[in-house]
């Protein structure tokens, strides 16, 4: 009786703590060079995978993981760690706020904040979850591998947007991030990902379905060309 009540007990756990996984397509000009998997806890846990395809495997192989925990309430960042695997650039960036909510990166490093910070991944967790009334055109506190800036979404308009032969009726936010150059920053390289979204220059674009919110689309404008991360299914665990 107690073997079958704790695999029921674990079993429940599990059905509360994993909401679902996602799959995504990375293309420049229709030709697919990576494809994305995030899988987001509402435990407050997001896992963000990304694998390099194709002919990019070849030119710019990359294998990169993102694990960010933040509060399920507030969103706020309580620890990250990305294990990057991007052509000879190979390192794990680890960071975690200790009780004065500043950042302790890799163990050693501190970063001293004002106030809780956001990542990239917290902030679309937001996105996935809020109204758009509770944080349209809100500067939020935002950390980047070692940079601080502000970040925001403006709600640009409601449009459909067509995946797999399906029409869907989707919120179509512009994400702001101000970050300022990497000159005194802690860490001098960092991965493809980061890099593309903290350019100030950057035109980032995100579309988040109306009905049961998930990001379907999410376009980033890297002069000349775009990069579009499109949905390709949505799976329960």
């Amino acid at each position: 009786m107690e073997t079958i009540n704790r695999f029921i007990s674990i079993n429940i756990l599990l059905l509360f703590s994993v909401l679902y996984s996602q799959s995504y397509t990375v293309s420049v000009l229709g030709y697919t060079i990576a494809n994305i998997e995030i899988t987001t806890k509402n435990s407050g846990e997001k896992r963000f995978e990304l694998q390099s395809r194709g002919i990019a495997d070849l030119l710019f192989p990359a294998k990169n993981n993102y694990l960010t925990n933040y509060d399920s309430s507030t969103f706020f960042l309580e620890k990250y760690n990305y294990d990057i695997n991007q052509l000879d650039f190979d390192i794990v960036y680890d960071a975690q706020t200790d009780s004065s909510y500043n950042l302790i990166y890799n163990k050693k490093d501190t970063l001293f904040l004002k106030n809780s910070v956001h990542n990239f991944f917290t902030l679309i967790s937001i996105l996935e979850t809020k109204n758009t009334s509770s944080f349209d055109t809100k500067w939020f506190n935002y950390e980047s591998i070692g940079e601080l800036g502000r970040a925001r979404f403006i709600w640009s308009d409601s449009t459909n947007i067509f995946v797999n032969n399906d029409s869907i009726m989707c919120d179509h936010y512009r994400l702001d991030i101000d970050i300022p150059e990497r000159e005194s920053s802690l860490f001098e390289q960092v991965d493809f990902l980061s890099s593309y979204l903290d350019q100030n220059n950057q035109v980032k674009e995100i579309w988040v379905s109306k009905k049961k919110k998930k990001i379907i689309l999410m376009k980033i404008k890297v002069s000349p060309f775009n990069i579009d991360i499109k949905i390709v299914e949505n799976k329960r665990i």
